[in-house]
């Protein structure tokens, strides 16, 4: 268990530190968080709104707009969603790895 506390604690140090991508913006006065910025927002800070962006803006909606998990507030709802998007890159990892490594016995036995 020792040698997890090396990847799951700064791990977990970086999920609780996510809100500070939403709340430094704002104390400086520098608009949304960085690279989440909408077509009207976009065309404010560069002046024009990229080709693909026009065409492809609506096609996506997060399902948890603006990361309003259940009623939290941002900075915890910014939390949840750093949570639960470890947890899949984490479960698929284990799943590949389970493939990988069952594949490799199996050719190992064939031997």
């Amino acid at each position: 268990m020792k040698k997890w506390w090396k990847l799951w604690a700064p791990l977990a140090l970086l999920v609780i530190l996510t809100p500070l991508g939403l709340w430094i913006p704002g104390l400086f006065g520098a608009g949304g968080a960085w690279g989440e910025w909408e077509a009207t927002e976009l065309k404010k800070i560069i002046g024009y709104v990229p080709r693909g962006m026009k065409g492809l803006g609506g096609l996506w909606h997060a399902p948890a707009a603006n990361y309003g998990i259940g009623g939290l507030p941002d900075g915890l709802g910014y939390v949840a969603s750093a949570v639960m998007g470890v947890a899949v890159i984490v479960l698929a990892g284990f799943a590949i790895g389970r493939v990988l490594s069952k594949d490799g016995r199996k050719r190992k036995d064939q031997r």
